[in-house]
């Protein structure tokens, strides 16, 4: 969503936030924080929030509009308090029904960079933490005091339940990509894999931009293009069958962490260290950039792996074999394999329908 030079320039203009509490019908609304307060620790949890999840909004949806009124410079009417106060009612109405909702404060953040004016929200739990301060005693060591503070925010992630950042479309833009609304979005209530909860999704009337299945298919190609370029430093049984080991990762894992692409590279080629290590997630890096996803985290929709039409063996001495799977069950095509990777092979067929000569040959990679 924002390239280095905008991260380095972000900035938060106005800030304001109200309490959200389960057990009672209305939001408690505060007044406008100005100037705005510890504005470096905040921005660091919208820098998180950049980690998340791409999403788009529904089809006719209000919430564009409505956001563009807390970017508008302040006016009698001020959209921006007027906005902050329609979402806390939304958020209320919307998320009520969620048990796993727990007291906290709903913050609207309006931001600029040098390219871009964006809008974050975030809920943050209360949870309770000790504080203390030291009073000094003459001759003696310090006496530690301490006091129980709930209404707090916190630098821990978990205490930043929900958050989401909005870029509005910018059709004056000299970059395509910023002709249309972007939206990340981080739900630490949902799973692991931090996507929104139903209730989150309606209340900001978005869908995600890629579907699960989509994005794994988008996940495989980008391993196995990772793979292919740094075949000469993977595992023996990694280089020689990578869409095979590819698939049996797919199959034994439930998803993918963008923020923890180490685990998903260890289940793999667990074998790689180091520098090696280093340039493959480094090529990996790129190649879900390349595919829009390098932010991504989500469970597997396992219908997104590439179908098991044909087996391949490919021998150094030169020729290689095409099959289908089923030719191997039903001993049409058998393998002995051998441990030093020598192989004898089978072949029965009822009948040849061709025994030619030719002056080409398939193309053999590997």
């Amino acid at each position: 969503m924002l390239n280095e030079d905008e991260l380095d320039t972000l900035t938060i203009d106005r800030m304001i936030f109200h309490v959200v509490r389960p057990d009672r019908p209305d939001p408690l609304f505060l007044a406008e924080t100005k100037p705005p307060q510890y504005p470096e620790f905040f921005a660091k949890r919208v820098r998180d929030t950049l980690r998340g999840a791409s999403y788009d909004f529904n089809e006719g949806s209000g919430i564009p509009a409505l956001v563009e009124g807390a970017l508008a410079d302040p006016d009698p009417d001020d959209g921006f308090l007027a906005t902050s106060r329609s979402l806390a009612r939304r958020f209320k109405d919307k998320v009520k029904g969620d048990n796993r909702m727990a007291p906290g404060a709903l913050m609207l953040l309006a931001m600029r960079t040098n390219e871009s004016r964006l809008v974050a929200l975030i809920k943050f739990d209360h949870h309770a933490v000790i504080t203390y301060s030291l009073e000094a005693e003459d001759g003696a060591d310090p006496k530690p005091l301490m006091e129980s503070v709930v209404q707090n925010f916190s630098q821990d992630r978990k205490a930043m339940q929900k958050s989401v950042v909005i870029r509005l479309a910018d059709p004056k833009h000299a970059d395509p990509e910023r002709h249309r609304h972007r939206i990340l979005v981080i739900d630490r209530s949902s799973s692991r894999y931090r996507d929104a909860t139903q209730h989150f999704e309606n209340f900001l009337d978005v869908r995600r931009t890629f579907e699960k299945e989509d994005l794994t298919s988008k996940l495989f190609k980008a391993a196995k293009a990772t793979i292919d370029k740094h075949r000469d430093v993977m595992p023996a049984e990694v280089a020689k069958a990578p869409t095979r080991r590819l698939r049996e990762t797919f199959e034994r894992l439930n998803g993918f962490d963008s923020d923890n692409p180490e685990e998903f590279w260890g289940a793999i080629a667990g074998g790689i260290d180091g520098p090696a290590k280093d340039a493959v997630l480094k090529t990996f890096e790129r190649k879900l950039a390349n595919r829009a996803m390098e932010t991504e985290s989500f469970q597997f929709d396992r219908k997104g792996l590439p179908k098991r039409e044909y087996k391949r063996l490919v021998a150094k001495e030169g020729f290689a074999l095409w099959f289908r799977e089923e030719h191997e069950k039903d001993g049409i095509v058998k393998v002995d394999r051998a441990d030093d990777g020598s192989a004898t092979i089978t072949l029965t067929t009822a009948r040849l329908v061709q025994d030619d000569e030719t002056e080409t040959l398939p193309k053999i990679t590997g």
